[in-house]
């Protein structure tokens, strides 16, 4: 389901547009016939318990604003995603942080040496390149052990 709620220029497939467009207006068809449906409900059931018709419309519109005025599913899912925070998800064991690695192998991109995938997504999610590596004073690269 999560495939048929992106938007339609995302998709490549024309067939998948297809599909997808004519899901799409399907559903939104049919939403508008059940609100319809629902509305004319509570109309006659205003009018069963003896109000005008003046009065009947009156309420279902006041009702109908009021549902208007709450969040729907798309609209809190937009919400939702527009704060929910991007997850950076790595291997197990490929993952783990050496104790130490050589900068030549992480320049070089030496993927056999043990470490290297977890040490160059730490420098990528740090926002380090070598650069940061070269500066002058040896003090900001060095730790307390």
């Amino acid at each position: 389901m999560t495939l048929l709620m992106r938007p339609i220029e995302d998709d490549a497939d024309s067939e998948w547009k297809e599909v997808l467009y004519d899901f799409r207006k399907t559903r939104s068809e049919r939403e508008l016939r059940m609100s319809e449906l629902e509305s004319q409900i509570a109309f006659s059931w205003h009018i069963i318990e003896g109000n005008s018709e003046e009065e009947a419309e009156n309420k279902v519109s006041d009702v109908i604003q009021s549902y208007k005025s709450h969040y729907n599913s798309a609209i809190l899912g937009k919400k939702y995603f527009e704060y929910c925070p991007v997850f950076e998800l790595f291997e197990d064991f490929g993952s783990l942080l050496p104790n130490r690695i050589d900068m030549e192998d992480i320049i070089t991109g030496n993927e056999n040496v043990e470490g290297y995938k977890a040490a160059r997504n730490f420098l990528s999610l740090a926002q380090l390149d070598y650069s940061f590596f070269q500066q002058p004073s040896s003090r900001i690269l060095k730790t307390e052990d």
